[in-house]
């Protein structure tokens, strides 16, 4: 469709529906096609079969005018728009395969496989990985004859699992209902493909804004009557509300699909919802995360990295977040436990590959264990939060460290600030050294200028000007992994540099409190993994930001740091700083 028509992603999309449509349709009135010329034995295409062709295009018109408004409202011109030639090859391939015979599961399974990652970035289509859906299903385990809804259902791929997850308990004799809404009418259309015909379920469908506060046909479930619901909704869109407890006057569509999901469960009903990590990281957004904790208790966190939907085209920060519908208003002022857990390997790299050692089905089982016994369970943390404001709790740093210390890092340095960007005019042949995250090595800072790496004198704040002593890590990057992960300490600001220098806006400087903590100790503190942990706890946005203020107000525990490791970090600065000067001279003979 795409090479021999030359169609549009969007376009060969659309003819792909048209065709199975009328194929599953052709199925069910026992009325299919026979193409007597197929493809040859060697793949080249004969000559089109004009009389069975026909027959097909007929046919699809005719189903599509019997079929219900939202189907027709699709494609109005009611035929197909590929050649004859496509549409021959087309079903030559798929005439002996009976779609509506396919398993659930392989259906959905043969329509992920066909239609490529570029194919679905063209259309628009983002589907949500299979493991993390089955992890969001396991972890919620729905009992059979649960009433379930995907508000923003697209393929229909949370309601597969939903049903492959019933298989796991025990074969139904009836049909059960699941619910699905989208709004857009092509990827309901898709679900319908691909669950449509199923022996275990009826699908319930309806084209419908989740967001908005139209309201659902006469035979569709009312507020506060599901189960459970589970969705990942789209993100970023800033759109207007009408709730009263939101002050605000617009909010991320991800935060009212969530109050949204919320108000559709029944007391005690579970949600399961992916979001971008920034509902649970932004403080901007506090009286949206309240809102949702009046009426949604959160029960456990699932954060993924950034590389879980990098088929997407996306490399966004995103979190699932577990909710139970309140029965009754939380008690205030006291204190639960939420299990959270961090995923490191979803199973594919930053390029969408394939990476073998995936933690998400661990994760999930520790998960699943650490809400039903209240303990932590694997790599599970259990935080600390307020009863009735669990989800804002969760942006706070107070309830991010293990330590049992109540000292906090602000009590031990003086200054903690990030950087600033020069503008491309600012930057120089000679001028102020610009240090970058390139030039943190986590054992000392690469002095060696490189492209852009000295800003103009009279464009640099003297309050950015780094001092011996002075601690620098990373504050932000495209993946939380890198936040924190080189830390190095100004041992010398080398004399060719003219002794000054200053950093970036992607860098964040810590200057110790010498009465308290000597510089090396205060490095040798930040290099602890469990302090690494509790920064990367808090880091905010799709993306990966650590903010000054609330690093500083992390719990540590200088009483463990290892004096002979401090020793270790001002020899490895003194010879780091060797290098440097043995690799400015290098330089200097190489010019």
């Amino acid at each position: 469709m795409r090479n021999k028509d030359g169609l549009q992603p969007q376009e060969a999309f659309d003819e792909l529906l048209k065709y199975l449509h009328f194929k599953q349709n052709s199925e069910h009135r026992s009325e299919e096609v026979v193409i007597e010329r197929p493809l040859s034995s060697s793949g080249d295409f004969s000559i089109p079969d004009s009389k069975a062709l026909k027959k097909i295009r007929t046919q699809f018109s005719s189903y599509l005018k019997s079929s219900g408004t939202e189907i027709r409202g699709i494609w109005p011109e009611e035929k197909m728009r590929m050649s004859d030639d496509t549409l021959h090859a087309i079903h030559s391939l798929f005439q002996d395969v009976r779609i509506s015979e396919l398993a659930v599961d392989i259906r959905s399974a043969a329509l992920r496989l066909f239609i490529s990652s570029e194919a679905r970035r063209g259309t628009g289509v983002f589907l949500t990985p299979d493991d993390v859906v089955k992890a969001v299903v396991k972890i919620v385990d729905p009992a059979m004859g649960l009433s379930v809804y995907d508000p923003a259902c697209g393929s229909g791929t949370f309601l597969i699992e939903t049903i492959k997850h019933w298989r796991k308990q025990r074969v139904s004799s009836k049909k059960l209902p699941v619910y699905g809404s989208d709004i857009n009418s092509r990827m309901l259309l898709l679900a319908h493909l691909n669950l449509d015909n199923s022996p275990e379920v009826q699908f319930h469908s309806q084209i419908l804004d989740a967001l908005s506060e139209e309201k659902s046909g006469a035979a569709w479930p009312r507020p506060n009557s599901i189960d459970v619901v589970l969705a990942n909704p789209p993100f970023g869109v800033y759109v207007s509300q009408t709730d009263a407890t939101v002050k605000k006057s617009q909010i991320p569509s991800e935060m009212l699909f969530t109050l949204n999901c919320l108000k559709w469960l029944k007391p005690n009903g579970m949600l399961g919802i992916i979001v971008p990590k920034s509902v649970v990281s932004n403080k901007s957004l506090s009286d949206s995360r309240r809102a949702i904790d009046k009426i949604g208790e959160l029960k456990a966190v699932l954060n993924l990295p950034p590389e879980t939907f990098s088929s997407t085209g996306t490399q966004t920060n995103t979190t699932v977040l577990f909710f139970s519908k309140r029965a009754k208003e939380a008690p205030k002022n006291g204190k639960i436990k939420i299990p959270v857990i961090d995923v490191v390997n979803v199973g594919v790299d930053s390029t969408g590959r394939h990476r073998p050692g995936s933690d998400l089905e661990q994760a999930a089982n520790d998960l699943k264990q650490s809400i039903t016994t209240g303990k932590a369970a694997g790599k599970v943390r259990m935080l600390i939060a307020d009863s009735a404001n669990p989800l804002d709790s969760l942006t706070t740093s107070a309830h991010t460290s293990k330590s049992d210390s109540k000292i906090k890092l602000g009590d031990l340095v003086e200054l903690a600030q990030t950087g600033r960007t020069p503008a491309r005019s600012a930057y120089v042949e000679n001028g102020i050294f610009t240090v970058k995250v390139g030039n943190l090595t986590g054992q000392g800072i690469d002095w060696c200028p490189r492209e852009r790496n000295f800003a103009a004198p009279e464009r640099v704040s003297e309050k950015l000007i780094l001092e011996e002593g002075d601690i620098l890590l990373t504050s932000s990057a495209h993946n939380p992994r890198y936040i924190a992960q080189k830390v190095d300490i100004i041992s010398t600001i080398p004399t060719w540099l003219n002794g000054k220098a200053t950093f970036t806006g992607e860098v964040l400087r810590l200057r110790a409190n010498q009465s308290k903590i000597s510089p090396f100790e205060l490095l040798a503190l930040l290099r602890m993994p469990e302090v690494k942990q509790s920064i990367r706890e808090l880091i905010r946005g799709q993306t990966a930001h650590l903010r000054p203020d609330d690093l500083v107000n992390i719990c540590v525990d200088p009483g463990k740091v290892n004096k002979q490791l401090v020793k270790l970090l001002e020899e490895e600065a003194k010879l780091y700083a060797q290098l440097n000067v043995i690799a400015w001279k290098q330089n200097q003979l190489l010019k």
